[in-house]
This record gives C-alpha cells, structure tokens and sequence, in this order.
C-alpha cells in the first residue's frame, strides 16, 4: 500500500484536473479551499514533527512513524496550485498587474516555495527517519519554510482577492492555523489509526487532546489580535474586509459558527482529563477543528467570490483519499 499512495495522490491530481476542465468557470473558486486544506493539513503534520522534535518531546514515537509518511504528500500541493493558475482571472488584480500582482511572478514564486517545503520535508523525513544529527538542522529550516510558504499562501491566494486590501497580521494567523489542524489530524490518527497494540497510542492521544486544548486558546488569541490591532493602530482601512463578514448576514452567522467549531466546542470539550482519554470526544473535538477550518476558507472567498459547494466536497474528496490511507492505513501495511 505505502508504494501504491504515489500513484494514489498522482490519479487524485489528474481527476481534479479533468473535473477542473470540464466545469471551467461553473466550479468557481471550489478549487482553492480544497487545495488550502490538504497542503495546509500536510504541512502542518510535518511541521507538528519537527517542533516535537526541537522540544524533545518523548510521546510521540507511537504515531511518528505514520506521520511521517505523509511527507510525499507534500508535493500534491504545488502540482495542484499549478491547476489552480488557470483560474487567475478570478483575481481583481489579473486584468491589470503591477509588479508584486504580476499573474507569472504569482505563479512562479508560489511553485517554487510549495516545491521547497516538500524538498525540504523529504530530507527531513529522510534524516528523522535514519536518526541523523541533521534532523535537528532540518527541522528548523523545515518550520522557516513552512511559515513562508503559509505567510505567502495568506497574502497570495487570499488576500489579494480583495486586493489592496492588506494585513500584516494575516500570514501568522495562517501558518498557526495550518499546525493547528495538523494537530486535529494527528489527534484522529492516533485515536483511530489501527496498531499492534491500540493501548500504546494512548499516551500519544491524550498529549495531542492537550496540544488540540491549548492550541484552541491560542488561536483565539489570534483572532482577537487582528481586531485588536485595528483598533490601537487606528487601521480604518482594514474594518471593510471584517465588517463583509462579521457584521453582514449570512456572513456574520458563518463567522459564529467558524468561532464555535475552531475554539468554544473543542476547548469546552476537552477541559477534563477523562474527556482527553475518550476516543469520541476527541474524535468529535478535532473534526470540529477541521470542519471550522473549511468553514473559514468559505468565509475569506465567500463575499466576493462564487464557490460550487458541490465541487468544493468532491474535489476535496479526492485530495484527500492518499492522505487518509497514509493516516489511517493499517500499521502492518507501513512497513512494507
């Protein structure tokens, strides 16, 4: 199976790209939160990997090895982008480019960076795997990359549709977010992944239900400093992009639901130490987190783009198959 999950991602790639041709302009922006969520979800894992290693972290070893597996995944993302230029029009800068919002720099310099976050989690993996001295090396050029290439996917592919809007706090919440649902997707491979010895991923789940449970506050944090932000530095001309989607329905209930799906459900569900040992209120308090992660990415297009829902879910499906049988594939099949 693990031999096979290439060839998986790669017939993923190409039925998106043929339903892609064959919607054209009916598909709307559908494509990029799919693609959003899945270069978003792999990173973030390999991310969660090399800051637990940096920080020494000793639960993780039961789960690494799945983990680690995700990182070919790594290059779904840039062959997808590259699906994803061909509807630049959707882009209120495309008609009239400057320098920065030029649609072959755009292209080029998002390619590059998506090609060297999965370069570099190769060597990475590859070193973490083999116990090398370099792993350590690697993981902090892992995670530099990784926040690059997060910050650039908030200014690039959501910003700049409302361009010349412009936040500088937008890049840090995106990369905080991308680690955060890597997180959630860790938390479900180590509460449902089948093992050996289902007990010896206990430890892990219940670390990653506290990791989930403080990472829920964390991001509230986030979100209240980019209101805050506005206010103490007097920013009038960032309150027309929160306004569209905090003030005016249906947008301001989509951003009710994002707050209670991303901080109130899983912080409220995973305060006792028994509900971070049940593998259904874990389950439940992740899938929150991913859920609102989607939701989210509607509410940054939403108001200015048209999204086929439709689309969205099958295409997301499709990028998604590799990586649910990387993370929930049986142990036994890992290691062939």
């Amino acid at each position: 199976m693990t031999q096979r999950i290439p060839w998986i991602a790669a017939a993923s790639v190409v039925a998106v790209l043929v339903l892609e041709w064959l919607l054209g302009e009916s598909a709307g922006a559908a494509l990029l939160p799919a693609l959003t969520f899945w270069a978003s979800l792999c990173q973030g894992l390999i991310a969660l990997l090399a800051a637990t290693l940096l920080s020494n972290a000793t639960w993780l070893p039961p789960i690494r090895s799945r983990l680690l597996r995700v990182y070919p995944l790594l290059l779904v993302s840039p062959a997808v982008f590259m699906i994803w230029s061909g509807r630049l029009a959707l882009y209120p800068w495309a008609g009239h480019p400057d320098r920065w919002l030029d649609p072959t720099f755009f292209i080029v310099r998002n390619l590059v960076l998506q090609l060297a976050v999965a370069a570099v989690a190769y060597f990475f993996a590859l070193a973490l795997d083999r116990e090398s001295p370099r792993a350590r090396t690697l993981a902090v050029v892992y995670i530099f990359a990784f926040v690059v290439a997060q910050s650039l996917m908030a200014f690039d592919w959501y910003m700049s549709l409302e361009a010349p809007w412009i936040s500088t706090l937008f890049g840090a919440y995106f990369f905080i977010e991308a680690f955060y649902i890597g997180i959630a997707a860790a938390l479900l491979a180590a509460a449902w992944a089948p093992a050996p010895d289902p007990g010896r991923m206990l430890p892990a789940q219940v670390d990653l239900a506290k990791l989930l449970f403080g990472f829920a506050l964390f991001w509230a944090g986030q979100l209240f400093a980019q209101y805050l932000t506005i206010w103490y530095g007097n920013i009038p001309e960032e309150v027309s992009w929160l306004y569209k989607r905090a003030a005016v329905s249906p947008y301001r209930e989509l951003s009710v639901a994002v707050l209670l799906l991303m901080f109130i459900l899983p912080f409220g569900m995973l305060v006792s130490s028994a509900a971070k040992r049940s593998r259904l209120v874990v389950t439940a308090a992740a899938g929150f987190v991913l859920a609102g992660y989607i939701l989210e990415r509607f509410l940054f297009i939403l108001p200015v783009r048209p999204v086929n829902t439709l689309v969205f879910l099958l295409e997301a499906a499709l990028l998604g198959v590799p990586a649910a049988l990387v993370l929930f594939g049986p142990e036994r099949e890992a290691a062939d």
